[in-house]
């Protein structure tokens, strides 16, 4: 995939993140966007730093065939986990944020609301 490629994938990424974030009112978060090359399979991810409510979200880059989920889902599911931030925080206050039970669950959600907000049938 070329770098011009990318580049119009980065902001068709960001414009359908941004719709999200504001439709669900995350306007006490900073928010970055950036690209990176894809490692661990995963297509896009956050960073979360809570505290100062700064969230970066990643567009991972590779070749466009190994993408499988439209651009839109994979935004809105990181924008989801924004979202899920304090609810996941309050768990972590109480247990394990990072055990694999709590993550599990934790996408069990996401993959809950994504084809309502999206109208997926």
């Amino acid at each position: 995939m070329s770098k011009r490629q990318h580049a119009a994938d980065l902001g068709e990424f960001k414009r359908h993140a941004v719709y999200w974030i504001e439709r669900f009112g995350l306007k006490d978060w900073r928010i970055n966007f950036k690209s990176e090359p894809q490692q661990d399979g995963r297509m896009a991810s956050i960073n979360i730093n809570g505290e100062a409510r700064v969230a970066e979200i990643i567009l991972r880059t590779g070749k466009e065939k190994e993408r499988d989920q439209p651009l839109e889902r994979l935004a809105l599911h990181e924008v989801l986990h924004l979202v899920l931030n304090d609810f996941a925080q309050t768990i972590a206050r109480r247990a394990d944020d990072l055990h694999p039970d709590s993550v599990r669950e934790e996408h069990k959600v996401l993959e809950r609301l994504i084809p309502v907000l999206l109208e997926e049938r």
